[in-house]
């Protein structure tokens, strides 16, 4: 089989990350990636509205990220309480929406009018996220609650999206020369017997 040779594209890349990242508005449409952190998003929209999901409060600027496709890596996905997943699943269908049970209409971002201003239903949207998967593991009053959630999230939602990499599984791909041991005697000289 040849090789294919391919045209050099320029890429354009923002670090938008630190203490000298670019202050004011930055038109991030102009980059093909945008490499940031949540802390840093959270950061620079404080002065917007946030509202909670749960125990995670969340900026809407977040929700307003769009792109053809978004990654998220992340070393530690889940630390204290399974709502700490619930940011990684913002563009994901159907794990961050609010789905109609009437219809068909599905939102990001579902505020507390009383009718929803896509359908025009009164409120009958649920988080598909907290409905199925963080009120049965948070609040279950029952371990075979408790236990289908956890099924559902690592069967249905971790295994269809996440990549994960392990040190064992990544062992090949970093393996270091065999060790070589060497014993040596050598013995101190006149000077360094007068040092002890």
């Amino acid at each position: 089989m040849g090789l294919r040779s391919t045209e050099k594209v320029k890429v354009r890349v923002l670090v938008y990350h630190g203490t000298k990242r670019a202050k004011g508005e930055v038109d991030l449409g102009q980059y093909d990636f945008v490499l940031t952190s949540y802390s840093t998003i959270e950061s620079d929209c404080r002065k917007h509205i946030a509202f909670r999901i749960g125990e995670a409060t969340l900026p809407e600027p977040l929700f307003a990220l769009k792109g053809e496709y978004n990654w998220v890596l992340s070393g530690t996905p889940l630390q204290n309480r399974v709502g700490e997943l619930y940011s990684l699943f913002l563009e994901v269908f159907p794990y961050s929406y609010y789905l109609c049970k009437d219809c068909k209409c599905r939102l990001q971002d579902f505020s507390s009018s009383k009718v929803c201003t896509d359908c025009g239903h009164c409120i009958r949207h649920f988080c598909w996220w907290n409905e199925y998967i963080a009120r049965h593991i948070q609040v279950s009053s029952s371990q075979k609650g408790c236990q289908r959630a956890m099924t559902l999230l690592r069967e249905t939602v971790m295994k269809n999206i996440v990549s994960r990499r392990t040190k064992k599984g990544r062992a090949a791909d970093i393996a270091l020369p065999s060790k070589i041991v060497t014993l040596r005697r050598d013995s101190m000289d006149e000077q360094e017997h007068r040092v002890l």
